[in-house]
C-alpha cells in the first residue's frame, strides 16, 4: 500500500444549459397531482440477477404504499429499513416510514428474513412481486441488497414488472481501495463511494488509517457510515513497508539508505510496531487488517537482503534460515497482533518472495496486483486465497503516465483466473475471492474529488457486473453502455456532471421581428428586420458588469425587457425606450439583486420569464445550489431595486426542487417545468389558493414511457399547444426527440400521457447533443424544429391526416445556401415571423447569425437558402 506514489514508482511521478423558452403557442392550467417514478417495459439492472421468473401484471410503488418491516425481525431489519426510507425520500420525494405487520397489504414494500435457501448465502436475496413486493433473505445484508435491486427498479419505474428474482454474488470480495496516505479525502467523498458501492452491490471499501490525513476518529465515522450501507470496510496501515511519515524521524529503526522502509532485523522494530499499531486495530471494528508490505526493499538483490536480515533469521527461525524468513516472520508477528483483536490479515503480494523455514501463515489473504514474488497459481497450492488487483484492469494511478481505468476494458476483457504475470487459473477457482478498484494518490497534483468521482462511474459498474457474476444482459460494452445510463447513480449523489459546452447561439427572435444574441466580446448584440432588410448589428454595452454576459449565458426578452446573466452570476435587464438619446435607445443595464443568493444564479443558468398571477412578470432561473428561484416585478408596490421583488426558491416534493445540473426552466402561465437530478421532467404550479410556499405547489415529476421520461444532459424542455393540448418536448438520453402531453380525460398519471418518441425520417429523429426542441405553428400545423446529429436544421410537423408516427411527419432536413445550411456544435434555433414569413435563426458554423424563411409552395419545401446577417458590430459574429 504506497503511502507515495511510488507504487508503482516503476509507473511514473505524481501528477494529475442553458435553456431558453420555444414560441408560445398557448398556455394552459395543465396542474398535476405529484405522481411516483412511472413505468417503463423494461427494468435494466446492475449486476443483473441470478435469476428471474416473470409473472402476470405489476407492482405499483405509489404514495399509498408503505415501508413494511416483517415484525419477527425488526431488530435485524431496522437499520436497512431505515437507509431505504432514506433513499426512498431522496428518490420520490415522500418519507416513508417504516411500519411493523406480519404480513403486507397490496402496495407495500415487505423486508422480512427467515429464508432456508442455503444458496442465497450471507448477501443473497429472494425478491417476489405481485400486489405487494416482497424481500426476503436469510441475512439483514441480503435483505438490504435487495432492496438495492428495488431503487434500481424505481430509477426506471414506479411500476415494476410482477415475477420473482432469485440473486446471490457468485464472488465474496467486491469493492473499492482509495489510498489516502498522501492526501485528504473528503468524508462526502467516502460517503458519495459507500451509497455508490452499495446501489452496485460492492461489498467492501479499504482505506488507510493511522496517518496524518488519515486520523482514527474521522476513518471510524467512515467505517460506521459504511455499516449503515452493509459494507465491509478493511483499514491499512502500511508495515514495514511505504513509511514516509513515521520513520523520517527514527533513523534508528530505518534500512541502511531506505528511509522509509522498516528495519525488521531489529527487534526494536516489532516493539515499536506492536505500540503504532495497537490503538488502531482496537480502534476499528472490522473483520480485516492490511499490513501492505509491499515495494519493501523494492529494486534490492539478495546481497542487500542477507546484509541487514540473515543474522536476524538466523537468530529466530534456525540457522539454515534465509534473509527472506524475517520478512516472512514480521508478517506472522503482525497477524499475532491483529488476531486476538478478531481481526484477519492481508497483505500485497511482491514482496512475498521464497522463504526456506518460514512461510507466511495460510489464513492471510494476499492481494496480488503484480507479477513480482511468487507466482497466483503457487501461492494458493501454499494455500492462500487470493484477490486478484491485476493493476492493468482496476488501477487509477493519479500521477503522469500511471495506469487509468477502462470499463469497456473491465467489462469486456477482465477475467478474475488472469493474474498479471501468472498462468491462467479458473475463474472460479474457490481460493480466488475478487477483486476491487484502486485509487492511488500523490502528495500533489491528484484530480479533484468529483473528477475522481467521475473516473469511477462506469468501471464500478462494470466491476458490479463481472463480480455479482450473473448472466450479463449485455454481450458488449456498447450495449452495456445504456443500461449505466438508466441505473444512474445511487439515491443522494448528484448525476455525473452536464457538459458545460458554450451555448454558441442561444438566438433569441422577438415578435417584433428584432434578434438578440451574444457577440465574441460577451456583450449583448440586436438587429431588426425594417424595409425589407436586417440592420447592422449593434451592442448594449452600458451599465452593470458593462452589459457583459457570462460564459453559456443567453438573452430572452419578454415584455420588451431583455434579460441575461453576468459574468458573477447576477440577472441582467434592460428595455428599450425611444425616447432615451443615448445607447440605441436602451437603458442601462441593471442588476436584480436581493433574496435568495442575493440573485446571483448558478453556473450556466439562464432565466427564463413569465405571466403568473395574471399579468405580473416573473422571471425563473437556477440558483447554486440547483434549486428554482424566482422574482417577479411589482412596481407599484415595490419602489425599490427597479420594482422587482427579492429572489425567493420554490422547493418542496420531487427531490424537494433541486435540478439537474444544466437544467433550465420552461413556463406556461403559472406551470413550470425543468429536469430533476435524475434526468425526470419535473413540474410544479402556482395558485392563489396555496397557503404554503408562497403558493407554489409540490414539485412532481413527469415519468413514464420513452425512456421513463428522462431527457439527455443540458436538454432544456419546450412547452406548446397541440391540438388543444398543453404538450411537452425534449431530448431524451439517445438523443431522440419526446413529447408528452397533459389531457383532463387521462386517469392516471396526473393527466399526463406516457411519453413517446418521434422518429424516423432525415437522421432517424436523432438530434445533436445539447440542442433543443422549437415548436411553432405554420399552415396551421404544429411544426417543430431541431438540429440532426449532422448538424443540419430538420423539421417535422403535426397533422390529424397522418395515420401513423401519432400524427407527426416524418423528420425532413433544411439544407442548401450559406455553407449548406450546416449549424455550429452546440446551437440553438430560434422562430418567429419576419416580414410575413416563419423565420429560422441559428448560428451557422462559422459563428455567424444564418437565417432562413418559408414561402407556401417554394422549393426545398417552401424553405428559401440560409442567408447570414453581417454588418456593424463586430460583423454579427457570436461568441464561440
Amino acid at each position: 500500500m504506497p503511502v507515495r506514489p511510488s507504487r508503482r514508482t516503476v509507473l511514473g511521478s505524481a501528477g494529475l444549459l442553458a435553456a431558453a423558452t420555444a414560441l408560445p403557442l398557448g398556455t394552459s392550467n395543465a396542474h398535476a397531482a405529484p405522481v411516483a417514478i412511472a413505468a417503463a417495459p423494461e427494468a435494466p439492472l446492475i449486476p443483473a440477477p441470478q435469476q428471474w421468473t416473470p409473472a402476470s401484471g405489476e407492482f405499483l410503488f405509489d404514495s399509498r404504499s408503505r415501508l413494511v418491516v416483517d415484525s419477527a425481525h425488526q431488530t435485524a431489519l431496522a437499520q436497512a429499513a431505515a437507509t431505504l426510507s432514506d433513499d426512498l425520500l431522496v428518490t420520490t420525494g415522500i418519507r416513508y416510514t417504516p411500519v411493523q405487520a406480519s404480513a403486507p397489504a397490496a402496495g407495500d414494500v415487505f423486508l422480512t428474513l427467515g429464508s432456508t435457501d442455503t444458496q442465497l448465502g450471507t448477501e443473497g436475496y429472494l425478491m417476489t412481486v405481485g400486489s405487494s413486493l416482497r424481500i426476503q433473505a436469510r441475512t439483514a445484508t441480503g435483505a438490504f441488497f435487495g432492496t438495492r435491486t428495488f431503487l434500481q427498479f424505481l430509477r426506471r419505474s414506479a411500476r415494476v414488472p410482477a415475477g420473482t428474482i432469485r440473486d446471490w454474488p457468485k464472488h465474496k470480495e467486491r469493492g473499492l481501495l482509495v489510498s489516502n496516505a498522501p492526501a485528504k479525502v473528503s468524508v462526502s467523498f467516502w460517503q458519495q463511494q459507500i451509497r455508490e458501492l452499495a446501489y452496485l452491490k460492492l461489498n467492501m471499501v479499504w482505506f488507510v488509517v493511522g496517518y496524518p490525513h488519515a486520523p482514527l476518529a474521522e476513518m471510524q465515522q467512515v467505517a460506521e457510515y459504511a455499516r449503515r450501507y452493509h459494507l465491509t470496510v478493511v483499514p491499512m496501515f502500511g508495515v514495514p513497508s511505504h513509511m514516509d511519515y513515521d520513520l523520517p524521524n527514527r533513523p534508528d529503526l530505518q534500512v541502511p539508505g531506505r528511509p522509509t522502509d522498516l528495519h525488521i532485523g531489529k527487534d526494536a522494530a516489532y516493539t515499536w510496531t506492536r505500540d503504532k499499531l495497537a490503538p488502531l486495530v482496537q480502534g476499528m471494528q472490522s473483520p480485516w487488517w492490511h499490513t501492505a508490505a509491499d515495494e519493501f526493499l523494492a529494486g534490492s538483490d539478495v546481497p542487500e537482503w542477507d546484509r541487514n536480515f540473515l543474522a536476524y533469521a538466523r537468530a529466530h527461525y534456525g540457522a539454515d534460515a534465509s534473509s527472506f524468513d524475517t520478512f516472512s516472520g514480521f508478517i506472522n508477528y503482525v497477524r499475532g497482533l491483529v488476531q486476538p483483536q478478531g481481526k484477519r490479515l492481508r497483505m500485497w503480494n511482491d514482496t512475498y518472495l521464497t522463504w526456506r523455514n518460514v512461510p507466511v501463515e495460510r489464513d492471510v489473504v494476499i492481494e496480488h496486483w503484480v507479477h513480482w514474488g511468487r507466482p497466483a497459481s503457487q501461492l494458493i497450492a501454499d494455500g492462500h486465497e487470493l484477490q486478484n488487483c491485476h493493476l492493468d484492469y482496476t488501477y487509477y494511478d493519479n500521477w503522469a503516465g500511471g495506469h487509468q481505468l477502462d470499463a469497456a476494458k473491465i467489462y469486456e476483457q477482465f477475467r478474475l483466473g488472469q493474474f498479471d504475470g501468472s498462468p491462467a487459473i479458473a475463474d472460479d477457482h474457490p481460493k480466488i475471492t475478487g477483486s476491487k478498484l484502486h485509487v492511488w494518490l500523490g502528495f500533489s497534483g491528484n484530480d479533484p474529488e468529483q473528477t475522481i468521482i467521475d473516473k469511477l462511474y462506469a468501471p464500478e459498474r462494470s466491476l458490479a457486473q463481472l463480480l455479482w457474476g450473473s448472466p450479463k444482459t449485455a454481450s458488449t460494452y456498447a450495449a452495456f453502455a445504456p443500461i449505466i445510463d438508466a441505473v444512474g447513480k445511487a439515491p443522494g449523489n448528484v448525476a455525473p456532471p452536464a457538459s458545460t459546452a458554450t451555448v454558441r447561439s442561444a438566438v433569441t427572435a422577438t415578435a417584433d421581428q428584432r434578434l438578440f444574441a451574444i457577440s465574441t466580446d460577451s456583450n449583448v448584440i440586436t438587429t431588426s428586420f425594417a424595409n425589407g432588410a436586417w440592420r447592422p448589428w449593434s451592442a448594449v454595452t452600458t451599465g452593470y458588469a458593462a452589459g457583459k454576459a457570462r460564459a453559456n449565458a443567453a438573452v430572452t426578452e419578454f415584455g420588451g425587457r431583455l434579460f441575461t446573466t453576468a459574468p458573477d452570476g447576477r440577472v441582467l435587464s434592460t428595455y428599450f425606450d425611444p425616447a432615451i438619446p443615448s445607447n440605441g435607445g436602451w437603458h442601462d443595464w441593471m442588476s436584480i439583486a436581493g433574496g435568495f443568493y442575493d440573485g446571483k444564479s448558478g453556473a450556466n443558468a439562464v432565466v427564463t420569464p413569465s405571466f403568473v398571477n395574471g399579468d405580473v412578470p416573473q422571471l425563473f432561473t437556477i440558483a447554486p445550489d440547483g434549486r428554482v428561484m424566482s422574482a417577479f416585478h411589482q412596481p407599484s408596490t415595490i419602489p425599490t431595486n427597479g420594482g422587482w421583488s427579492g429572489w425567493f426558491d420554490i422547493p418542496g416534493g420531487f427531490f424537494d426542487g433541486r435540478t439537474a445540473a444544466g437544467a433550465s426552466v420552461a413556463t406556461a402561465g403559472s406551470q413550470i417545468y425543468t429536469v430533476a437530478p435524475d434526468g425526470h421532467v419535473m413540474s410544479t404550479f402556482w395558485l392563489a389558493s396555496q397557503p404554503a410556499n408562497g403558493g407554489w405547489a409540490n414539485w412532481f415529476a413527469i415519468p413514464t414511457g420513452h425512456a421513463d421520461g428522462r431527457v439527455a444532459a443540458n436538454t432544456p424542455i419546450t412547452v406548446a399547444a397541440v391540438s388543444g393540448h398543453t404538450q411537452l418536448f425534449a431530448i431524451a438520453p439517445d438523443r431522440q426527440v419526446i413529447s408528452t402531453f397533459w389531457s383532463a380525460d387521462l386517469p392516471t398519471n396526473g393527466g399526463w400521457h406516457e411519453w413517446f418518441a418521434i422518429p424516423t425520417g432525415h437522421a432517424n429523429g436523432v438530434v445533436a447533443p445539447n440542442t433543443r426542441v422549437v415548436a411553432t405553428t405554420i399552415n396551421d400545423h404544429p411544426q417543430l424544429f431541431a438540429i440532426g446529429s449532422d448538424r443540419h436544421v430538420m423539421s417535422t410537423f403535426w397533422s390529424a391526416d397522418i395515420p401513423t408516427n401519432g400524427g407527426w411527419h416524418e423528420w425532413f432536413a433544411i439544407p442548401t445556401g450559406y455553407h449548406d445550411g450546416l449549424v455550429a456544435p452546440n446551437a440553438w434555433l430560434a422562430a418567429s415571423v419576419v416580414n410575413g414569413k416563419p423565420t429560422l435563426t441559428t448560428a451557422t458554423d462559422d459563428n455567424r447569425v444564418g437565417t432562413t424563411s418559408w414561402t407556401e409552395g417554394g422549393a426545398n419545401g417552401g424553405w428559401s437558402a440560409w442567408a447570414t446577417i453581417q454588418g456593424g458590430y463586430n460583423d454579427g459574429r457570436l461568441r464561440a
